[in-house]
C-alpha cells in the first residue's frame, strides 16, 4: 500500500519549512532548504520566547495574565509538534515504509476500494482543517488590523526587546507575528490531519484485514485447476494473516510512540483554552471584534482533540472487529489443524489497538467527553455568576453558545 494520500501533508510541511523533501539529493538545494527551515524555526521559537517573557511581565494583572497564557498556549503546542517533526522524522520514514511490505498491497478490487475511500476522507478532513485554522488566523489579524494598528499593539501578547510603539519598529514586529500566525495555522492543520491521516491508513489496513479473514472459507476457490495441498493453503493464509496483524500492531504502537507527548501536550492546552475561553466570553461585548476570533479559536482547539480522539477510536473499534471477521468466515469447515490455529489466533486477536500518553488519555470518544466536559463545568460556574455590565441579550448569547459546545459533546 502505498502513503499518497499523506502527500498534501508532506507538501505544506515541505513548503512551510519543517520537512525536507527526501528527492532532494543536490547539496546546494539541501542547503537552502535547510537555511530556510532554519529562518522558520528562529521565527516560530521566538514568537514562544516573546510570548513566554511577557506572561512574566503579565503577573499582577489578571486579564493580560490570562490573556497571554490563553494565546501562547497554541504556540507552546506547534513548537513541540515541529520539535517532534524534526526530531522523528527517521522514524516516521521507517513507519511508513512498513505499509510497503507485501501483505499491506492490495488483492483485489474490493481492497481497493477500501483504499480509495480512506484517501478520499483523509484530503477532505485535510481541506477542512487547513480551511477552518486559517480563518482564525486571517480572523485574528482582521481583528488586529481595527484593535492593534491605531494604538500600535500586537495581536499577541509579548515581550519585545526595544521600544516598537515609536518609530518604523512597530511593523517588523507587527508583520512577524501575522507572518508567524500563518505559519502556526498551516503547520498545526497539516501536522493533526497527518496524525488523523496515519490513523485512517491504520484503519483501511484493519478492515483489508477484516475482508481477507471473512473469506477463508474461499480457499480453494482461488486456485482453480491446480492441484494444491488444502492444508499448505490454509496453513499459507494463517501465517500471512498474523504476520500482517502482527505489522500493524507494530505499527501502532512505533506511531504511538512518535506522538505520545503530542497527545498530552494537545490534550493539556485543549482543556486550559477551552476553560479559559468561558472566563473570555464572559467578559467581552458582543459587538467586540476579538469575539469571533474568540469563538474560532476555541473552535479550533476542540476540532483538534475531537479529530485526535474521534479516529482513535475507529481504531480501537477496528482492531476489536479482527476477531469477529475470523469467526464469522465460516472457520469450522477448514482442516483440522487450520481450526486450532484459527481458535488460537482468534483469542489473541482480540485485544484492541489503542493510541494513548498514559493508562489516564486513550484517544477515545469518552475520553474526548471528560475533557469537554472540565470546560463545560467552568462555564457553567460563570454563567452563574452576575456581571452586571452585561446585557440581557449578551447573557442568551453567552449561555446559546454553551449549550451548543454541551449538545456537540
Amino acid at each position: 500500500m502505498n502513503v499518497e494520500a499523506l502527500s498534501p501533508n508532506f507538501q505544506i510541511f515541505t513548503r512551510f519549512g519543517v520537512w525536507l523533501p527526501p528527492e532532494w539529493s543536490s547539496r546546494r538545494r539541501r542547503l537552502l532548504y535547510k537555511t530556510y527551515s532554519t529562518f522558520v524555526t528562529i521565527m516560530l521559537y521566538s514568537m514562544f520566547i516573546f510570548q513566554f517573557i511577557g506572561v512574566f511581565g503579565s503577573i499582577g494583572n489578571v486579564n493580560d495574565l490570562v490573556e497571554s497564557i490563553y494565546t501562547s498556549a497554541t504556540v507552546v503546542n506547534l513548537g513541540w509538534k515541529m520539535f517532534n517533526l524534526l526530531e522523528k522524522r527517521g522514524d516516521i520514514v521507517r513507519l511508513l515504509g512498513l505499509l510497503e511490505t507485501d501483505v499491506c498491497q492490495v488483492q483485489s478490487r474490493r481492497e481497493e476500494e477500501i483504499q480509495e475511500k480512506c484517501n478520499q476522507r483523509i484530503w477532505n478532513r485535510t481541506k477542512f482543517l487547513c480551511l477552518f485554522f486559517e480563518t482564525t488566523c486571517v480572523t485574528l489579524i482582521l481583528t488586529s488590523i481595527v484593535k492593534n494598528i491605531p494604538d500600535r499593539s500586537l495581536p499577541l501578547k509579548a515581550w519585545v526587546p526595544f521600544n516598537y510603539v515609536d518609530g518604523y519598529f512597530y511593523w517588523p514586529v507587527y508583520l512577524h507575528q501575522v507572518l508567524g500566525l500563518i505559519y502556526v495555522g498551516m503547520i498545526h492543520a497539516s501536522y493533526d490531519t497527518f496524525v488523523v491521516g496515519v490513523m485512517l491508513i491504520l484503519c483501511s489496513q484493519l478492515k483489508i484485514l477484516q475482508h481477507r479473514n471473512s473469506e477463508m472459507n474461499l480457499l480453494k476457490k482461488r486456485t482453480p485447476g491446480a492441484v494444491v495441498n488444502p492444508k499448505i493453503l490454509e496453513k499459507e493464509f494463517v501465517m500471512n494473516s498474523v504476520k500482517h496483524h502482527q505489522l500493524l500492531q507494530q505499527f501502532a504502537e512505533t506511531f504511538n510512540n512518535i506522538i505520545i507527548y503530542v497527545i498530552f501536550i494537545q490534550y493539556s492546552v485543549s482543556s486550559f483554552v477551552t476553560c479559559v475561553t468561558a472566563y473570555k466570553l464572559v467578559n467581552l461585548e458582543a459587538g467586540d471584534p476579538e469575539f469571533a476570533f474568540t469563538i474560532l479559536y476555541c473552535s479550533s482547539m476542540i476540532i483538534q482533540t475531537f479529530f485526535y480522539c474521534w479516529y482513535g477510536n475507529e481504531v480501537i473499534l477496528e482492531s476489536a472487529n479482527i476477531g469477529n471477521s475470523l469467526y464469522t468466515s465460516r472457520w469450522y469447515s477448514l482442516e483440522t489443524g487450520t481450526v486450532r490455529d484459527v481458535m488460537m489466533i482468534m483469542k489473541k486477536m482480540q485485544h484492541s489497538m489503542k493510541f494513548s500518553c498514559s493508562p489516564l488519555f486513550v484517544l477515545s470518544v469518552d475520553s474526548f467527553k471528560n475533557v469537554s466536559s472540565m470546560g463545560s463545568r467552568h462555564e457553567e460556574a460563570d454563567l452563574v455568576r452576575p456581571h452586571p455590565r452585561k446585557s440581557s441579550d449578551e447573557s442568551r448569547l453567552v449561555s446559546f453558545i454553551h449549550s451548543l459546545i454541551v449538545f456537540a459533546t
